[in-house]
């Protein structure tokens, strides 16, 4: 059901060589390949350098520059890598999901992940279904997607793409990025209530638009080394 061009753009990864695991995924606009996380994974850092990816059964360091955090305070950061990190698959993005509608998000819960040989040496992420539930715009101008569906540990930084109704190709777009879940009330260990927040894809978008310093696709091959 999910098709290479999402599965070969998300990426196991880590802020250092030991330590807690997140998820991030590419996007290419106008000729450039940025990265794409949630803010938090990132643990203060302002101006991040390095990022580990999971790659060949090792942590690998790869250089990243920021492009800019999300737009209107949102738990979203971009990223321009030093390297191409995935194939020229396209994938777009857009925010017209429709209520109700069934969504996916992949990623690495708990560190955990799967090897094959279809992604050039990078794990394969675990896959969730989960249904768009509500939308939610702050008066900051956050926009949020709430998702039914539960999030476990290092889902944080994914993507969540979904099928445009009526689509014939059945062509995959990024609709926004794992943030958190909500905690039930008055629950001991902020048991995840089955409410999944996710911050839309157009923050990621005004991110890149103030400052378009992605890779050069044109300068690098796939797949990398």
């Amino acid at each position: 059901m999910i098709t290479s061009n999402v599965i070969q753009r998300v990426f196991h990864l880590r802020m250092q060589p030991e330590g807690g695991s997140f998820t991030g995924f590419t996007l290419d606009i106008n000729g450039r390949q940025y990265l794409c996380t949630a803010k938090h994974c990132l643990k203060g850092v302002e101006h991040p350098e390095n990022l580990y990816a999971y790659h060949e059964e090792e942590w690998k360091v790869f250089g990243v520059k920021l492009v800019d955090w999300g737009s209107n305070d949102a738990d979203i950061c971009v990223l321009a890598p030093d390297i191409r990190l995935s194939p020229p698959l396209p994938l777009s993005v857009a925010s017209t999901t429709t209520y109700g509608q069934e969504v996916y998000f992949l990623g690495f819960p708990y560190g955990m992940q799967f090897d094959t040989d279809i992604n050039n040496g990078f794990p394969v992420p675990f896959v969730k279904r989960a249904t768009l539930s509500a939308y939610s715009k702050f008066p900051n101008g956050q926009n949020i997607l709430y998702l039914d569906g539960h999030n476990n540990l290092g889902f944080s930084g994914a993507p969540v793409v979904f099928v445009k109704k009526n689509n014939k190709e059945s062509q995959f777009h990024v609709a926004s990025i794992v943030s958190s879940y909500r905690p039930e009330p008055n629950k001991p260990n902020k048991m995840n209530a089955g409410i999944i927040v996710t911050q839309c894809i157009s923050h990621a978008v005004d991110a890149i638009k103030r400052n378009s310093i992605g890779y050069e696709l044109a300068k690098g091959s796939w797949p990398t080394s």
